[in-house]
């Protein structure tokens, strides 16, 4: 049985609502792993297009999370913040091995196109 207690509440979550809450904390914790990645990655500089591959709803919602949260700066030129793209590739969970060789060469061969989309 699992339970969650805090000063002035109880809560006991049916076990689809365990499992939602679960889901919840996972993506949570990708979605801070991805954006220190993002830090890291475009230092000072504005984020401008990032493109997420996984198996599972986590990397999805971590990544929409942080394009909902993160305002790039403002450009020099327009003064407006330059457009920060998510994007983000379901792949198969538990793919047989000839399965995840066709989503790979499927990716490769898209990559171009999916990182050149502007909507």
């Amino acid at each position: 049985e699992t339970a969650f207690h805090g000063d002035d509440f109880f809560i006991d979550p049916s076990p689809a609502e365990y499992e939602m809450l679960r889901e919840m904390a996972y993506a949570r914790k990708k979605q801070k792993s991805m954006e220190r990645l993002l830090r890291k990655f475009y230092k000072k500089g504005s984020w401008k297009n990032v493109i997420s591959l996984g198996d599972g709803p986590a990397e999805r919602r971590a990544l929409q999370e942080i394009g909902f949260q993160h305002l790039n700066p403002a450009s020099p030129r327009t003064g407006e913040p330059k457009t920060f793209r998510t994007k983000t590739v379901k792949m198969l969970e538990e793919p047989s091995c000839s399965e995840l060789i066709s989503e790979l060469q499927m990716i490769q061969a898209w990559m171009p196109a999916l990182a050149m989309w502007d909507e």
